[in-house]
Order: structure tokens, then C-alpha cells, then sequence
């Protein structure tokens, strides 16, 4: 399996964002993704994308822009994407790095979600 990672740097940590394509029919199995719901006269009525919560980040799975398709190389634009973003938690972790350096390593916060996304088993070292 292969993913892109797109990331939009800005001149604080407000703007520092994430998202993840992944093939359409990547199985995100250890990631817990919900449809959270409004509930209004004994129904339920879906509000907004589906989300899940992994360590610090907030994640939420949506389809692919076409403006951001047409960016890709040639022939991953034929391919059929999804979208997983992190859209909140970043300042958090960098508020605890700033404290302790030393939780990002210990912890291998970044590299567990991305092995995740990626469905591939942990392993020692940074790179895949």
C-alpha cells in the first residue's frame, strides 16, 4: 500500500495541517472512524464527516477535492482517492514537545499513525 502526505506550513503551529490520500480501498482497520450523528425527534441525522481521535489528533475521513486531483502526478490522478485529514491536536503535541522532547520519540506518535493509515505492522525505525 502507498499514500501520499500533504502538508501546508504556515508561520505558527495554527497553520501546520495534515492530510493523508489513500487509496480508495485502503481497509483503515485500526483507526475507529464515526459517523457522529444529531439526534431530533427519536431519529438520527449524520453531521459532517466521519471522525476518530489517535493519540493527540483529531482525524476526519472525507472524499478528495478534484482541485487537489489535478495536482497529482498523471497517473495518480486515474486513481480513486480518500481523504484522511488531522484537523486538530498538532498545537497539543507541540505544546508537550516544547516541555519534553523526548515524547515524541519514546512514544513514536507520528509513526504509529502513519503505520496505521498505511496498514502496515510497527516496526523499529522511521522509514517504510
Amino acid at each position: 500500500m502507498w499514500f501520499l502526505i500533504i502538508g501546508e506550513w504556515g508561520n505558527s503551529s495554527m497553520d501546520v495541517g495534515f492530510e493523508f490520500l489513500l487509496p480508495i480501498e485502503s481497509k483503515l482497520s485500526a483507526i475507529k472512524f464515526e459517523q457522529p450523528f444529531m439526534s431530533g425527534q427519536g431519529e438520527k441525522f449524520p453531521q459532517g464527516p466521519e471522525e476518530a481521535w489517535f493519540n493527540y489528533f483529531k482525524l476526519i475521513k472525507s472524499n478528495v477535492p478534484e482541485h487537489i486531483i489535478s495536482l497529482l502526478p498523471n497517473n495518480f490522478q486515474k486513481e480513486q482517492w480518500q481523504c484522511v485529514a488531522i484537523i486538530d491536536g498538532v498545537d497539543n503535541l507541540i505544546d508537550e514537545l516544547s516541555i519534553d522532547s523526548n515524547i515524541l520519540q519514546e512514544n513514536n506518535i507520528l509513526f504509529n499513525l502513519f503505520s496505521s493509515l498505511a496498514g502496515v505492522e510497527k516496526k523499529m525505525g522511521y522509514s517504510f
